[in-house]
């Protein structure tokens, strides 16, 4: 199995975010731009013919109602716009919480696991949290003789990792997977550039 960093999985994840969503962004803004041009020619038909049978004081009318027509239009493509974008990037979300969760089932995360437990400097009280799910931890744990500490099943871990809670010093060391995907979705909402320009 080949095995690849967080960077390089967040990389081609970002990439792979980037050209799907640009591609269907210029084909949505090819469709409004279809859709516009012909609400504008039978907007401006019916403008044209309005004005040859009442001229004057309808004019305004008339203009107004066709902006009133093209942001009803726009608010709506736009609308549509937002609800794919969210759609697109909730999906993808879907698909890296599949994909951590096959990573955790492999023999690469308990090894994570043992680098990152193996360096933590268990010196006071602690308790540690894991997922509920996650024997092979709780077993890994209890190999490397940290045991000593309360192991506790914690169902607001979903995914994987640990979570030290320092009795004595009031201080909380997160190394889930839970929070570490957290972090990198709200970056990649923040920046991933799929946004509707006005």
């Amino acid at each position: 199995m080949e095995f690849f960093n967080e960077d390089e999985i967040l990389k081609y994840f970002q990439k792979e975010i980037k050209d799907v969503s640009n591609r269907q962004i210029k084909k949505l803004q090819h469709e409004l731009d279809i859709i516009k041009a012909k609400e504008l020619e039978h907007i401006e038909k019916q403008v044209s013919e309005e004005i040859n049978s009442t001229l004057g004081r309808d004019l305004d009318d008339l203009k107004i109602k066709h902006r009133q027509t093209l942001n009803d239009i726009l608010t709506s493509a736009r609308r549509d716009l937002i609800q794919y974008r969210e759609d697109l990037l909730n999906s993808i979300m879907v698909e890296v919480t599949n994909r951590l969760s096959q990573y955790v089932k492999s023999p690469d995360y308990l090894v994570s696991m043992r680098n990152k437990l193996s360096s933590f400097p268990f010196k006071s009280p602690a308790v540690i949290h894991i997922a509920k799910k996650d024997h092979g931890l709780k077993v890994l744990i209890k190999e490397l003789c940290i045991n000593t500490y309360p192991i506790k099943e914690d169902e607001t871990i979903q995914l994987g990792g640990f979570l030290v809670e320092m009795i004595d010093q009031g201080i909380t060391i997160d190394e889930t997977i839970d929070l570490q995907l957290s972090r990198k979705k709200q970056w990649f909402y923040e920046n991933s550039h799929l946004f509707i320009e006005e």
